[in-house]
């Protein structure tokens, strides 16, 4: 039997955080979990039981903190890693500081109950080798407020120099609930019999349909081949073939 282990993925985790934290005086675990019923766009958290009722202990030692991996994440290219990590070790700094000033938690906590990250993560974050990600208009793009981040440019390059990160202990993650046959695409060109992705903005195209409207009944987008300058249509595929209803 052969054992593929998520320990060096752990242990390269755990020395980054000794690395990038090394000025903060905590005690955490690195773990790596399930996605769960989080969203999809999660990647990794930081939880401590004086917040957030989950941590881990030895024995009847006092709690510490959880710094998160999420186990379906664990595919994307080293760097990415790394840059959540980071993510994470802003929150680190946040709640050492709510430790450390009781009464006025809300000085330095730096996400909402809904997972909106604040100004004050934004401040950390860029204090602390990130970009926050913005929108066109210089503003969040979503309800996750400012927590898209990368590396600054600046400090990947002393990164990788000074930590200088084993990419081989990453690429071992979990997969669930891939679909056996995701299903070819249910739209086409009618003259060259070629597929596309592309399709109605709701709904199936279906064979009872008339050409033209979708599921619901609405009218479909109008795209065009263009090879063949005419309106895609609904079909399904037969082998590599897309036959038009």
């Amino acid at each position: 039997m052969k054992i593929e282990s998520l320990a060096p993925t752990i242990h390269e985790s755990d020395r980054y955080l000794v690395w990038t934290l090394a000025d903060v005086d905590i005690t955490a675990t690195v773990a790596i979990l399930p996605l769960g019923a989080k969203k999809a766009r999660c990647t990794g958290w930081t939880k401590h039981p004086a917040y957030h009722k989950l941590g881990w202990q030895r024995g009847d030692n006092a709690p510490h903190m959880e710094i998160a991996l999420t186990a379906e994440a664990l595919d994307r290219p080293m760097v990415d890693m790394l840059q959540t990590l980071q993510h994470e070790s802003v929150h680190v700094r946040a709640i050492t500081l709510m430790l450390a000033n009781p009464g006025k938690e809300k000085d330095y906590n730096d996400t909402a109950k809904s997972g909106r990250h604040n100004k004050r993560f934004k401040e950390s974050a860029e204090s602390h080798g990130l970009e926050v990600i913005l929108g066109a208009n210089g503003k969040p793009t979503d309800s996750y407020g400012f927590g898209y981040t990368r590396f600054q440019p600046a400090f990947e390059a002393a990164m990788f120099e000074q930590f200088q990160p084993d990419e081989s202990s990453f690429g071992l993650h979990r997969i669930v609930n891939q679909a056996k046959n995701p299903g070819p695409p249910l739209w086409g060109c009618p003259e060259c019999s070629q597929p596309t992705s592309l399709g109605p903005h709701k709904g199936r195209a279906y064979e009872k349909g008339d050409v033209g409207t979708n599921q619901t009944g609405a009218p479909s987008v109008r795209l065009m081949c263009p090879d063949c300058m005419i309106l895609i249509v609904p079909g399904k595929m037969d082998g590599d073939q897309f036959i038009a209803y």
